[in-house]
């Protein structure tokens, strides 16, 4: 049974993005700005009705920090 289903559609996003805050919980530094993305993925998977849009998104998120991380490492300062 699905969230949407057990829950409704208005509280599934919601219930949705705080599962994926949760599972992050790892990086409790950054809890703060995980919590708007993954309510934010979670709705737009929700109404689009694909998770192409989140695991787009996801990865965009990740890229960023990947780039940061290897200027960061290599020394060069925007």
């Amino acid at each position: 049974m699905t969230t949407a289903i057990r829950f409704g559609r208005t509280y599934a996003w919601v219930l949705n993005g705080l599962h994926w805050t949760a599972f992050h919980w790892f990086w409790f530094h950054v809890l703060p700005a995980i919590l708007p993305t993954s309510l934010l993925l979670a709705w737009i998977t929700l109404r689009r009705q694909s998770t192409w849009c989140a695991i787009i998104g996801h990865g965009m998120q990740n890229g960023l920090a990947v780039i940061g991380t290897f200027l960061t490492v290599a020394g060069i300062r925007g």
